[in-house]
């Protein structure tokens, strides 16, 4: 990582200065920053749900899920996993250890690995899960 300070010339008195630091990342380090489209992920299909991969590292995936009218997903669990859940868009119910919970746009959930679920978008428009799964070693850092 590479810190840089600048100092603000424009200052009369060098007392009002003023110290920014920025830090920047080394063309050395693997980690970085990377920008990305939540609409360019938000793509539906008649025929089935989809799954759009934004960000995949070593102990952890964020994905979109994409559930035209009515569709679902099948009941299924994320052993040794933490699952985050962000409504970006329609309604739907997910049901966690056969608990039905109504989502809306906006809703954020958490479900650990080892509850059973399931999601079945509301049948008259279409919603998108932004998700993040964070394996439990990373959680455990």
């Amino acid at each position: 990582m590479i810190t840089i300070t600048t100092l603000d010339m424009e200052s009369s008195k060098i007392e009002n200065n003023r110290t920014t630091t920025y830090v920047v990342p080394s063309e050395m380090e693997e980690n970085h920053m990377n920008k990305q489209s939540l609409q360019a992920h938000q793509q539906y299909d008649g025929a089935r749900f989809t799954k759009k991969m934004v960000f995949q590292q070593p102990g952890h995936n964020v994905f979109v899920l994409n559930f035209a009218a009515g569709q679902q997903l099948p009941a299924h669990r994320h052993l040794g996993a933490t699952v985050y859940l962000l409504v970006v868009a329609g309604k739907g119910i997910l049901t966690v250890d056969e608990q039905p919970i109504e989502l809306n746009t906006g809703d954020i959930v958490q479900v650990e690995g080892d509850e059973l679920m399931s999601y079945h978008g509301d049948e008259q428009e279409a919603s998108s899960l932004y998700v993040t799964l964070v394996s439990s070693d990373q959680l455990n850092k």
